[in-house]
């Protein structure tokens, strides 16, 4: 058999037009320029004697030829890929890059830790971090692992194993509760300085009944940064809400303490996310495993 490289540029081209639905993305992920991608497919559909797609000013969509093709041709790329990367992993044991989504400031506390510690004991492997908490999509985006707080989309394409659970807690420095009465009940949170993420926020918390209740709250001091808030409540301004793995280091010691915590409403779940395919290579396998490690033994 004799495939050019020619038709084997031509036929991923397509595929990442496909998959992306747009030539612009698909020319910055095969860090081409987006005429060269298009003549690409040019030349395929010329080749075969079909329109694979169909192109608009503002869209691009498979044709029914297209469709059935795409199917057959990503099926061999990837077993493709599959060949090649067992082949490098017993040939170089734990190399290459992968590209990783991080939320912002729970992906610098808890994650980028372990993840140093992997690329220290393992030189070869190349990493690239994305600190962002804006979604992005795995597939489109070039992703090959991400971490997500919250609930997950259901789809077929993707695989997740939990890490853990985020849970938002009330907190107070000592020297602040010190001026206070206690603070016995959420409703009394209208007349308690509360550090809040912006002006006329609500906290969703438990009633004395069980169910949640958004309550309304003294706004002392807004800051749209969980570390800033997680700094002015240590330096008893105020009742700050804040995840417990943000708060655990001023929790162990002592400069903050929990309040209301029978108050404290449902967590949100904290996933690993990747793309299903027949084949982990090992450097993504042994990373999803590392981090599953890591965050067992978490304190939140």
């Amino acid at each position: 058999m004799n495939i050019s490289s020619e038709r084997l540029q031509g036929i991923r081209a397509f595929i990442e037009v496909a998959q992306c639905s747009s030539f612009t993305a698909a020319a910055e992920r095969m860090a081409l320029t987006r005429s060269a991608v298009g003549k690409a497919v040019r030349r395929l559909e010329e080749r075969l004697g079909v329109q694979l797609l169909e192109r608009t000013t503002r869209s691009v969509k498979l044709t029914q030829e297209g469709a059935r093709f795409f199917q057959s041709t990503l099926k061999a790329l990837n077993e493709l890929e599959m060949a090649e990367a067992a082949l490098l992993d017993s040939k170089n044991g734990l190399t290459g890059s992968l590209r990783i989504a991080l939320p912002t400031l729970f992906g610098r506390c808890w994650i980028l830790p372990a993840l140093l510690e992997l690329a220290n004991t393992h030189t070869g492997l190349q990493l690239e971090l994305q600190f962002s908490n804006e979604l992005q999509h795995l597939q489109q985006d070039g992703i090959d692992l991400a971490v997500r707080i919250g609930q997950l989309p259901n789809s077929a394409q993707l695989i997740a194993r939990p890490l853990g659970i985020q849970t938002v807690q009330l907190y107070a420095s000592p020297a602040f509760l010190t001026k206070q009465s206690p603070i016995l009940s959420p409703k009394q949170l209208s007349e308690t300085r509360c550090i809040v993420s912006h002006p006329g926020q609500h906290w969703l918390l438990c009633n004395e009944y069980g169910e949640l209740e958004d309550f309304p709250l003294f706004e002392a001091l807004a800051l749209d940064d969980a570390q800033a808030i997680l700094d002015a409540a240590v330096a008893g301004l105020g009742v700050a809400r804040l995840p417990t793995w943000l708060a655990a280091d001023a929790i162990a010691t002592g400069q903050l303490q929990p309040l209301l915590t029978s108050s404290t409403p449902p967590g949100r779940p904290i996933h690993l996310l990747w793309i299903a395919r027949p084949y982990l290579p090992a450097r993504l396998r042994l990373t999803i495993n590392h981090l599953i490690t890591h965050c067992q033994a978490n304190p939140w």
